[in-house]
């Protein structure tokens, strides 16, 4: 569930380490963000599946690791909120279980999956990926996606090649 929150919301490591209870609007189906990076805070759209799945957590798991009392959302084993250094290790864990065995699995992959299915899957604009993953500046939001500008690179050359032949499929045919 922590690691289907990271990739549908885009959170860095430290914020979402960080997520207190009472940044968690299951009504409303928002995360909130505070103090993140540059010390700016944000509001995260959570679908229905995703505040379910927190919702199930904090009423059915979180409980269960809570040894003594605490307001961060997530705990680990211990009853502790994560360190950057554990909650890394159990990511690698679970990636190795997957079958990620050739490549290494960072915290940071998540956010950048997350803003590559903005484009690929919900065609989101530039300034709306920016906003979500709570960047100053579009430049850094770009760098997330670079990889669908090369494949838009590629649907281009594409549709050129394509132009190319009907073109010379049209020469022959009007002769």
């Amino acid at each position: 569930m922590m690691l289907t929150l990271l990739l549908h919301t885009g959170l860095r490591l430290q914020e979402f380490i960080q997520l207190q209870l009472k940044d968690v609007d299951l009504t409303a189906r928002q995360l909130t963000v505070r103090q993140g990076k540059g010390a700016k805070d944000r509001t995260l759209p959570l679908s229905q599946a995703i505040a379910t799945q927190v919702q199930n957590y904090i009423k059915q798991l979180r409980p269960a690791f809570l040894k003594v009392p605490s307001e961060a959302l997530f705990l680990s084993k211990k009853g502790r909120p994560f360190h950057p250094t554990a909650f890394r290790e159990k990511i690698y864990f679970y990636a190795k279980k997957a079958g990620l065995h050739d490549r290494r699995v960072y915290p940071h992959t998540f956010r950048s999956t997350f803003a590559t299915l903005l484009v690929r899957q919900a065609g989101a604009d530039l300034t709306v990926i920016k906003e979500l993953m709570g960047h100053t500046n579009i430049q850094t939001t770009a760098r997330y996606v670079r990889v669908v500008e090369a494949e838009k690179r590629k649907a281009v050359e594409e549709v050129i090649t394509s132009s190319i032949i009907l073109s010379v499929l049209d020469r022959g045919i009007y002769k």
